[in-house]
């Protein structure tokens, strides 16, 4: 290459663009040719294509089984589009998927909370116990859209517990980001700083793990917020106010519960009581 001149460096560039064009031709043409012979390519260089694995991850979230995944591909594009699909994946394969999905998924949330504007996010979340064991799911609510990114088993039912497993999910966003644990630590700071108020109900745990969350992202603000120590006091402050919505449905809901039960003895004593004085006359 370096005893070539100048024009015949400039042919092969054009020979290489060309190539490289008639490459984009030819898997065009391929794909315009399997429309034509009624079959979808579902397997090209080494992996299904981008179409199939979003169907299989879109399906499986749609809570289709995954035996049954590649005979609803299969029906749906035979009697809709009269096409033929060649190849399907294993279900070894779909199991990867679903993990690819879960980091894209993470990714998706990560990007979103990054970039949640001057307004911040919003993060909520609810817990539920079943055999003694307790879940939290965590949401977070971001230029409007609304976006899950964790259900977990927690190790107990206390503010403490519900911040380390909220700070753990928010370590599992960053894993698919970046591998660089500096520049890791500094996503996890950015993405907890970036929630800006909390809903939640009315649960006893709740506002400690409000007080506990404020208390954090006060700690990471610094690491943040560049210069942050030549900010006036009032900006800081501004900063570091969060809202915190509580939500009294639970409330209403478990009284609309009890009252119901206390109106049905009461209708069972009224009953009871006018049956008495009937027998008494």
């Amino acid at each position: 290459m370096d005893n070539l001149d100048t024009s015949q460096l400039d042919e092969i560039s054009e020979l290489e663009e060309k190539v490289k064009n008639l490459n984009k031709e030819n898997k065009d043409l391929k794909e315009l040719v399997s429309l034509l012979q009624d079959q979808k390519i579902t397997f090209q260089n080494g992996r299904y294509v981008d179409d199939i694995r979003e169907t299989i991850m879109q399906l499986l979230n749609l809570n289709v089984s995954m035996n049954k995944v590649n005979e609803v591909i299969r029906v749906v594009l035979r009697n809709l589009a009269s096409i033929e699909v060649d190849r399907l994946p294993s279900n070894a394969v779909k199991t990867r998927l679903l993990v690819e999905a879960r980091n894209l998924a993470h990714k998706q949330v990560a990007e979103a909370m990054a970039s949640g504007g001057e307004s911040g996010n919003c993060f909520h979340g609810d817990g539920t116990t079943k055999y003694h064991r307790h879940y939290q799911s965590f949401q977070i609510t971001s230029s409007g859209n609304t976006l899950s990114f964790g259900f977990q088993e927690m190790a107990g039912q206390d503010s403490g517990a519900l911040l380390n497993t909220f700070t753990s999910a928010i370590d599992e966003l960053t894993d698919v980001i970046t591998s660089d644990d500096e520049d890791k630590e500094k996503l996890v700071s950015e993405l907890i700083v970036s929630i800006r108020s909390t809903m939640s109900d009315q649960c006893a745990v709740m506002p400690r793990f409000s007080e506990q969350l404020k208390q954090l992202r006060e700690r990471l603000l610094p690491l943040c917020i560049d210069n942050w120590s030549n900010l006036s006091t009032s900006s800081q402050d501004e900063l570091k106010d969060m809202c915190n919505y509580f939500c009294k449905l639970h409330l209403l809901a478990i009284l609309q519960l009890n009252l119901t039960k206390f109106l049905k003895c009461l209708r069972v004593l009224h009953v009871r009581a006018s049956h008495n004085q009937n027998m008494c006359l």
